[in-house]
């Protein structure tokens, strides 16, 4: 139980049915919690936690060879979309303008079966299999703000999101122990997935007078629009745009995959590995137009019900696409001593192309976007030092990317469907380095300090893209916009998303009181600077976050009863100091126009668990 009135509740019991052969294990989550964010258009508070999921395991051991797994999964989610704290009102948290409700519905179902079968004393065959079915209906107030919202160009910006997603998956391993020395593995892979995808966007568009058209001091309503309920004429609304999105993706993947392992002496490893990849897309995308020149009147219970009104078909693209692949990895690990070992590792990395499953192009050419690659070096020391009092961890790595994908929320034109699309589009080469350094000291008896830390440096290519690609060539000034081809540069620069630099510390302390233990700890972290949202190349179109501390802790006891059964009593804080910091955002045809969502304020709870 904590703030927020938060409650969760969890159990897990395992159950023997057979001896030594049958066992069954059921668990069950419940988690509610109301919002973080205030409405002040609506009243009362959004972003509200309804989550319940459910697990049955049932393993199977027929004899000391054979181990098996079945496990079914449950997921019900009944959660608010989450809140949008709107540009335009500058940086207030948890202030959210919603002028509708915004609730999700997340169902899923998943199967998973393990099957471990020990051939011989040398061979064991592993097999996995998976089955997941999903599906989502997300009511969304995109803008995070009211029709009265001074936002440019969008005064609105509802949508609807109703998504099928089923996966299979199927990978069969082989591990070999040939002697001592020698290890050999070697495996198959195979997925597939289905996307059905539907979308109802519901957007009103406004503008100054002057950018649409109008003379100085012409009323909106005298060109059929509709003034801005805060300002009046000086902003005009254009009537509402609505439109269906029907799309879906299916992608099937196989892969083998292997590794030699080599220990020379009991203290040296050597490692060798490879994977071939080879990945199959084929997606479909299309709009439809309900536009009919008038304004929505019947409130946000109707926005989505286009009954009745004039079915215009919009821009549709189909393709489809394969990519194939070989990726190696490799690795050396040196133990010189009990308690040092030295390692290093080298490693690629594959994503491959699709297509952009929002974008509103006409055709699959502009829809599609390339494999991105990459590949990683680390090498590093783990020490434990005065009798494992004292560990220290320090690795250096080299991170390279080539193709980087990343996507582009571009506004469309008045009249378009369906107000945005979607891009993803390749970038330039990006080189990472990087040091991380990790500890922990027992300096006292019951007493523990843990640091950890990392700094990184990163440079981005230069290069360049058409303004259409990127930001759909807007301009600061609302209404105005640069001509198609004018170039976006982007990259050039250290920006990254990552931060630039972080630490953490934390202080413990555990000793055995009366029947039991108590415990305490406090964490303090910090992170640097880093990009959270770029759109566009100018520097006035790019967010940067961090500089921000986080407080944690947590105090126990653990009582323990004599039959082997444990209460456990505890307190805990996140973010105690009530630090203020954004985990996204989104810019819609300019900075101050779009949305930013913030990390949890500061939450506390207490907690008593049962073990037996």
């Amino acid at each position: 139980m904590g703030n927020y009135d938060s409650r969760t509740y969890k159990a897990r019991i395992n159950l023997p049915l057979v001896d030594d052969m049958l066992a069954l294990k059921l668990g069950v989550v419940d988690r509610e919690r109301k919002g973080f964010y205030d409405n002040v258009t609506l009243g009362g508070t959004t972003g509200a936690v309804d989550f319940g999921a459910q697990t049955a395991s049932l393993r199977w051991a027929p004899d000391e060879r054979v181990d098996a797994i079945l496990t079914y999964d449950r997921i019900i989610d009944r959660s608010d979309t989450l809140p949008q704290d709107p540009r335009f009102n500058g940086d207030d948290p948890f202030e959210n303008l919603a002028d509708k409700k915004e609730p999700s519905k997340y169902d899923v179902d998943q199967w998973g079966l393990r099957v471990d079968w020990e051939i011989s004393d040398n061979v064991t065959v592993h097999n996995v299999t998976g089955f997941h079915d999903g599906h989502d209906l997300v009511n969304q107030d995109f803008d995070g703000g009211s029709i009265a919202g001074v936002a440019i160009p969008f005064a609105q910006l509802h949508t609807l999101r109703d998504q099928e997603y089923e996966v299979f998956t199927e990978e069969v391993r082989l591990d070999w122990t040939i002697n001592e020395q020698w290890d050999v593995m070697l495996g198959l892979y195979y997925f597939k997935s289905e996307l059905n995808f539907t979308q109802r966007t519901n957007n009103v568009l406004q503008l100054p007078g002057v950018a649409l058209g109008l003379p100085a001091g012409v009323p909106c309503a005298a060109a059929g629009l509709r003034a801005n309920p805060s300002v009046g004429d000086a902003i005009c609304q254009i009537p509402n745009a609505r439109s269906v999105q029907i799309a879906g993706e299916d992608v099937k993947s196989k892969a083998a995959f292997g590794s030699l392992t080599w220990r020379p002496t009991a203290a040296l490893e050597f490692m060798v590995g490879a994977r071939w990849i080879d990945e199959k897309k084929d997606a479909f995308n299309s709009y439809f137009d309900y536009t009919d020149g008038a304004f929505d009147t019947r409130g946000p219970a109707f926005e989505f019900d286009f009954t009745g009104r004039p079915e215009r078909v919009g821009t549709a693209y189909s393709g489809g696409d394969s990519w194939d692949d070989v990726i190696m990895t490799a690795s050396a690990n040196w133990a010189f001593t009990d308690n040092n070992r030295v390692y290093a590792n080298y490693s690629e990395g594959f994503r491959s192309g699709g297509f952009s499953i929002r974008s509103a192009r006409p055709n699959a050419s502009e829809a599609a976007f390339d494999p991105e690659d990459g590949w990683q070096f680390e090498v590093g020391v783990k020490n434990e030092f005065f009798d494992r009092r004292l560990r220290l961890n320090v690795a250096w790595f080299t991170l390279e990317r080539d193709g980087s994908q990343f996507s582009s929320i571009i506004p469309l034109p008045p009249g378009s469907i369906p107000g945005t699309t979607t891009l993803i589009n390749n970038g330039g080469k990006q080189e990472i380095d990087g040091w991380e350094v990790e500890s922990t000291w027992l300096f006292a008896p019951d007493w523990a300090f843990s640091f950890s830390g990392g700094v990184i440096d990163v440079k981005n290519e230069q290069i360049s893209f058409a303004c259409e690609f990127i930001d759909g060539c807007a301009t600061a000034t609302p209404g105005v916009t640069d001509p198609a081809g004018t170039p976006r540069v982007l990259g050039g620069d250290d920006n990254s998303r990552q931060p630039e630099w972080n630490i953490a510390l934390s202080l413990g302390y555990e000793k055995d009181i009366g029947p039991g233990t108590f415990s305490a700890n406090v964490g303090w972290k910090k992170v640097g600077k880093f990009l959270l949202v770029q759109t566009g190349g100018a520097a006035n179109q790019q967010l940067f976050d961090g500089n921000y501390v986080q407080v944690d802790a947590r105090v126990a006891y653990e009582w323990r009863m004599e039959n082997g059964s444990a209460f456990t009593l505890s307190a805990f804080g996140k973010n105690l100091n009530d630090s203020e910091w954004r985990e996204q955002a989104l810019f819609l045809g300019g900075f101050n126009t779009g949305f930013q969502g913030w990390g949890a304020p500061r939450t506390y709870a207490v907690e008593l668990m049962y073990t037996h």
